[in-house]
């Protein structure tokens, strides 16, 4: 009796203990698939398209051309993001999920990471706020998975 008692119990507690996510994690678990992988400045990458060559490089002003998401390397609601700027230097920012006051990755008070799936594309979109205005860059994924320098 005390056996089948046992294992009653512990029947209802391995059932009972259910996936509980937090919304944070909710809004991790939908970004994930979506913002994985190595993702290209789309203006830049047009303009290659247009013209079969690779654009002057503009130095007057520095701005984000590459980005580069690995979400295995998520730590509780953060995730650093390695990004490549147009003057040829990089480094990375660390993004929180933030669900207020729209689902979003931010860094800082500057920068804004959101998706959208279209019918043909999925197009990350970065917000960089400046002094008096907000700058909305378009970014069109290259690679699933950034590849590894050993292979090279």
């Amino acid at each position: 009796m005390k056996r089948i008692t046992c294992l009653i119990l512990v029947a209802i507690f391995t059932s009972a203990c259910k996936r509980n996510l937090s919304p944070t994690q909710k809004l991790i678990e939908k970004y994930k698939p979506m913002i994985q992988g190595v993702w290209d400045n789309k203006e830049e990458m047009d303009e290659i398209a247009r013209s079969k060559r690779i654009p002057q490089k503009d130095t007057t002003r520095r701005y984000v051309s590459v980005l580069s998401i690995e979400t295995e390397k998520i730590y509780s609601d953060k995730i650093p993001i390695y990004v490549g700027y147009n003057n040829g230097e990089g480094g990375d920012l660390i993004f929180k999920f933030q669900l207020k006051p729209r689902p979003a990755l931010v860094c800082g008070d500057r920068y804004e990471l959101r998706y959208n799936i279209s019918s043909r594309d999925t197009i990350v979109y970065l917000y960089t706020k400046e002094k008096d205005s907000v700058k909305v860059t378009e970014f069109v994924k290259v690679l699933q998975k950034l590849p590894s320098l050993e292979r090279l």
